[in-house]
């Protein structure tokens, strides 16, 4: 229905939300291959003149979102390199265009990408500005999101443990509170892990 009504001639500017809505359906479905051929078209058909502007509409701006859902996709699909390509664009694509809530999800997606890849320093940079963008601009959902990638990278079984694991929990309680439930799965996954290596080094 979603795309039946895209094709229609007066709703042609929405097409690419329309891919991406999907992708991000098949994603969850576990349709991993399909979501992927819906963010690739997605990206095919944006151009930021036409699209961009159904971000005052969507809250996001749909082209650096369908390359950010891509990211995560091409990841769990084994294709690395690509994810991290991917990745990067979302993250820097809605910086060229002033668009600080749709980079801040970029952010997100991008230090998740490097945490799955274990590039744990580069993804301490990247959820650190993440961050901080988030709190400058109040984005509660992406900045909690950012607050709990950001508090893994510090929880490596050093000194830094204890205060990103607080992070963790701190970040995770507030998604809860304002029922931000999609990632959640993701997100306590990585706080298991970081408990883990805190009590490997007896740091929790």
């Amino acid at each position: 229905m979603l795309m039946a009504c895209a094709e229609q001639p007066e709703f042609d500017l929405h097409k690419v939300s329309a891919h991406l809505q999907l992708a991000f359906v098949n994603f969850f479905s576990g349709n991993l291959e399909t979501s992927l051929t819906l963010s690739k078209a997605a990206h095919r058909l944006y151009q930021h003149e036409r699209s961009g502007p159904l971000a005052a509409r969507y809250g996001q701006d749909p082209g650096p979102t369908a390359y950010a859902q891509a990211s995560l996709t091409a990841w769990q699909l084994g294709q690395v390199d690509l994810a991290l390509e991917y990745a990067r664009t979302a993250w820097t694509l809605p910086q060229e265009h002033d668009d600080p809530f749709t980079q801040a999800a970029g952010g997100v997606y991008l230090t998740l990408v490097h945490i799955a890849r274990r590039e744990r320093e580069k993804a301490r940079q990247v959820a650190e500005q993440t961050l901080a963008l988030c709190e400058h601009q109040s984005f509660v959902a992406w900045g909690n999101q950012a607050k709990v990638a950001y508090g893994w990278t510090l929880a490596d079984g050093s000194a830094t443990t204890a205060e990103g694991l607080a992070m963790m929990q701190e970040g995770l309680g507030q998604l809860a509170q304002v029922g931000s439930a999609i990632g959640a799965p993701m997100f306590v996954s990585l706080l298991v892990e970081a408990l883990m290596v805190a009590v490997m080094h007896e740091v929790a």
